[in-house]
């Protein structure tokens, strides 16, 4: 979560919010009886609700990976805000397809800034990134590729909030260099708040 709480921050500065993440994880849903998912979304409403009782919620952001390629994400975001409808304030569901890494291939000079040694990501401009399967293993084998020989570090998770502070710094959001739907759909969304 503090991926989007960095491209956020960057996309809103004007919003002076203050984020608060639940203290642990409600739990994970993917691939859960539909049962369980419901139990799951009432301990969330719970939750949201009880944070709201000591300050007010104006919005809670929920990101779940689509796992699959995009239009996906469209429906799963569909489906997370309306299950989510009683809750305090506005919900809006961070979606992106496949993975979140899916969204670093549109932000070339930022993600070598973040790490000089790693291999450019040029060859994907112009490219629907949104449709790139499996999108965290083909961000890692591009990195890896053009690496500089012995000197780079392998791409991981962890590297994600430090991309995005550099996607933000360099506002290379205001022109991605390629095509993803997850991503314009979050900053759409970002910006209406």
């Amino acid at each position: 979560m503090e991926t989007v709480k960095e491209l956020v921050r960057g996309l809103r500065p004007d919003l002076n919010v203050k984020f608060t993440s639940l203290r642990t994880p409600i739990t994970l849903v993917r691939g859960v009886r539909p049962e369980t998912a419901k139990s799951v979304d009432r301990r969330l409403l719970a939750a949201i609700r009880a944070a709201n009782v000591s300050a007010p919620v104006h919005a809670t952001l929920l990101h779940e990976d689509a796992d699959a390629v995009e239009p996906a994400h469209e429906a799963l975001i569909e489906r997370k805000e309306a299950q989510l409808d009683a809750a305090p304030g506005v919900v809006l569901a961070v979606v992106p397809a496949w993975e979140m890494e899916s969204w670093w291939f549109q932000f070339p000079e930022s993600v070598a800034k973040y790490r000089p040694t790693w291999g450019r990501l040029d060859k994907y401009a112009g490219r629907h990134v949104g449709k790139i399967v499996n999108a965290k293993e083909e961000l890692k084998r591009a990195l890896r590729s053009g690496a500089r020989q012995g000197r780079a570090v392998e791409y991981s998770e962890s590297d994600c909030p430090g991309i995005a502070r550099v996607v933000v710094s360099l506002r290379e959001y205001d022109s991605p260099k390629a095509r993803s739907d997850s991503w314009s759909t979050f900053v759409r969304k970002i910006m209406a708040l």
